[in-house]
């Protein structure tokens, strides 16, 4: 019994070892030599269709399902290799390679013959399934011919039997080869094969094959380019979905990636046919025959590699400068709930300065200027309005006292005093009307000024309020 190591993905073991019968009443153990494979939990074997030259796996005896077998049809473990094995030993002696190195030949010769295999389980109603590097192997048979052997064709894992996933999935060899990561790849098959089990329409069977040929032409890319410079093209956690430009893939100038890679990864190749012929036509190892362009310098690299880093700085200094350079709204200092972008705004201006001139010169006339364009302001908001109202308030209620105080220390004419007497109780009057509980012993103290003078106070005419409700806070 020897172990058996990249014989496919799928298995957590793989080992060469004498087979055993079908027939426990006959089980010599001697069944012939093949492969032993032991599964994990959850993992499940979907028989593809009988395809000439495909191997299929056997269940073994008694294994519930955890070991399978493939015959061989030799008594030694056979050489194999894979594409990504191929492609080591040729990248090292790019530079010395010729166009008839049979190296060069043996490597088309694999790509085809991957190829024409997958196209054989397509037209038998099969797909691929769960493809990696080491998904497809090369051996030649006794007579010398090649073949491509698929070990992990049919295996899935149904999480509805697993507990855990196994590390195939998990961790895969080379996430970039599916287009919505290794995960979301086998849950669709599981699926596709619950419903072949069941009749189903065919439809997700086609949508799987056209992906099979996309994927496909990122294992011949990877095959000729190496699984790093088609990570580094693609970006951590991406999947290879098309082919980026000569900036920043230079090292594609040969006819396959524009004649048959690019088209296939964007769905320009229908079949696994139509793609065996064109990559007969146009043969992918004349990828190691082109010159490998120069590396760019350093500073490209690292412009490259800061780009995005550099394109944020440039949106947030644009967004500075915008912000720095566009007139920004200001709050009015009157009255924070108003900004400039209001009509009001510039009311409000003017009110303020009525109030500096009150607040100035302390004059009643002043203060009835100010009282007129703040009571005439109906659009102020709640808030601002009341607290300007009771300031003013204040004032008029400090001038009228003031009024009484100036004409004891300063005598004018008897019909100066009245005038001044009734302005100020004019004024004191429409405040208490507002608040007056502040103003009622001011209002008694002016009264009694007229009557100590002879005269009978007059009552201030009535002046209408504004109506307008308090308008709500003006945003920018």
């Amino acid at each position: 019994m020897t172990r058996v190591h990249h014989w496919g993905v799928t298995g957590s073991s793989n080992e060469w070892a004498a087979l055993d019968r079908p027939d426990d009443d006959y089980d010599d153990g001697l069944g012939g030599m093949g492969f032993k494979r032991v599964v994990e939990p959850g993992v499940v074997y979907v028989k593809p269709p009988e395809v000439e030259g495909l191997v299929p796996w056997g269940e073994s005896p008694q294994s519930r399902g955890r070991q399978f077998q493939m015959a061989w049809d030799d008594d030694s473990v056979p050489e194999f290799r894979t594409l990504l094995d191929m492609q080591a030993e040729l990248a090292p002696q790019r530079a010395a390679l010729q166009k008839d190195d049979p190296r060069l030949q043996a490597l088309d010769d694999a790509i085809v013959q991957m190829v024409r295999t997958a196209d054989a389980v397509h037209r038998a109603g099969g797909t691929l399934g769960f493809v990696q590097p080491d998904s497809v192997l090369f051996c030649n048979q006794r007579d010398g011919t090649l073949r491509a052997v698929f070990p992990d064709i049919g295996f899935l894992w149904d999480d509805e039997r697993g507990l855990r996933e196994p590390k195939w999935i998990a961790e895969p060899q080379l996430d970039l080869l599916f287009e919505q990561g290794a995960r979301r790849h086998n849950s669709a098959r599981i699926k596709l094969a619950k419903a072949a089990r069941q009749g189903q329409d065919a439809t997700p069977k086609a949508e799987a094959q056209a992906e099979d040929v996309r994927l496909l032409a990122r294992l011949v890319a990877v095959a000729i380019a190496g699984p790093d410079q088609v990570q580094e093209w693609c970006g951590d956690g991406r999947a290879f979905l098309s082919m980026p430009g000569r900036d920043r893939a230079p090292d594609t100038q040969a006819p396959i990636w524009d004649e048959v890679i690019a088209p296939a990864l964007v769905g320009k190749v229908g079949s696994c046919a139509d793609l065996a012929a064109r990559l007969e036509a146009v043969r992918p190892s004349e990828h190691f025959l082109f010159k490998p362009p120069a590396p760019p310098p350093v500073w490209k690299k690292v412009v490259r590699k800061l780009r995005p880093a550099l394109a944020i700085a440039a949106a947030i200094g644009c967004v500075l400068v915008g912000w720095w350079a566009w007139p920004k709204p200001q709050r009015h200092h009157l009255c924070p709930q108003v900004w400039s972008s209001s009509p009001l705004f510039a009311r409000l201006d003017e009110l303020n300065a009525a109030r500096k001139t009150a607040m100035n010169e302390i004059t009643i006339p002043a203060y009835r200027a100010y009282w007129t364009l703040l009571r005439g302001e109906g659009g102020l908001p709640e808030a601002c309005g009341d607290k300007l109202t009771r300031e003013c308030i204040d004032w008029i209620e400090r001038a009228s006292r003031g009024t009484i105080e100036g004409l004891r220390t300063r005598p004018v004419p008897r019909r100066e005093e009245l005038k001044q007497l009734e302005e100020a109780l004019s004024l004191l009057q429409e405040a208490a009307a507002l608040q007056p509980e502040r103003c009622t012993r001011a209002v008694a103290l002016l009264e009694r000024q007229f009557r100590i003078r002879g005269e009978e106070p007059q009552a201030a005419p009535s002046r209408p309020l504004p109506t307008d409700q308090p308008a709500a806070a003006v945003t920018p």
